[in-house]
C-alpha cells in the first residue's frame, strides 16, 4: 500500500542576537552594494538562520509594499524578513 506524504514546511528559528544588531547596524553605515555590505549581509543572513534563498533583511523596508510573488513561500519569506527587519531597527534604537 502507497501513502502520500505531504511536506511539513517548518521555518527555522530566527533569533535577534547582539551580534546581528551589531551587524545590521554595521551595515547600516556602509554603502550599498560595496564589497563590505555585500559581506555583511551574507554574514547577517547566516546569523538570523535564514536560508540561502530567503529574501535578505537589508533587501527590504518597513514600508515597502508586497512584492506580487506568485509563489506563496516566496511571500512569506519576504514577509519574515520585514519583520525581522522591524526587529533589528527596533533594538538599534533601543541602544
Amino acid at each position: 500500500m502507497t501513502t502520500k506524504r505531504v511536506p511539513i514546511v517548518r521555518s527555522p528559528v530566527q533569533q535577534i542576537t547582539a551580534r546581528a544588531i551589531d551587524l545590521f547596524q554595521y551595515a547600516m553605515d556602509l554603502a550599498v552594494g560595496s564589497v563590505e555590505h555585500n559581506r555583511i549581509a551574507l554574514e547577517l543572513h547566516r546569523e538570523l538562520g535564514r536560508r540561502p534563498w530567503d529574501w535578505n533583511v537589508l533587501d527590504v523596508g518597513v514600508d515597502d509594499p508586497p512584492p506580487r510573488e506568485p509563489v506563496f513561500a516566496k511571500l512569506e519569506s519576504w514577509k519574515a524578513a520585514v519583520e525581522l527587519r522591524r526587529q533589528l531597527q527596533a533594538a538599534v534604537e533601543e541602544r
